[in-house]
């Protein structure tokens, strides 16, 4: 969803044709730019960060750079939650879902709440009895 919204923020003509974002329209960057207006935070993770600049390695010129500027200016004004790699691989669900995703699981507390494209990562939220949303249960 950070993808989503950094590479729709700076061009979002990249939408459904751009790597890593080909299953995304225009109109999915406006539910999603429409969705976190309802919450006052934002909560990003080390982990989210470092994936999601990775994944701009794919573009180049100014895009990338647009889209990193973005992200640094993300990560500098949102909440930042670091949850120690030695609390997540100690998670049941961590063979199943990887680092981050099971970083993202610690993180969820009572009063936040996940929003994610991520089938596996929803489902274990929801069996963490956690609030959690699927991004495409808001396309359709």
């Amino acid at each position: 969803m950070l993808l989503l919204f950094i590479v729709g923020s700076v061009d979002p003509k990249l939408l459904g044709i751009a790597k890593r974002v080909k299953e995304y329209r225009p109109s999915d960057y406006d539910i999603l730019y429409t969705y976190l207006s309802l919450f006052s935070e934002i909560i990003l993770l080390p982990n989210m960060v470092t994936e999601v600049s990775n994944l701009l390695d794919h573009y180049v010129g100014d895009r990338r750079e647009n889209c990193m500027a973005l992200l640094a200016a993300l990560a500098s004004s949102r909440s930042e939650k670091y949850i120690p790699s030695d609390i997540a691989v100690q998670q049941p669900e961590y063979m199943a879902l990887g680092i981050t995703d099971t970083a993202i699981l610690c993180a969820l507390e009572k009063d936040t709440y996940l929003l994610t494209s991520d089938f596996d990562l929803y489902l274990a939220a929801l069996c963490r009895s956690q609030g959690a949303q699927r991004f495409d249960d808001l396309r359709d």
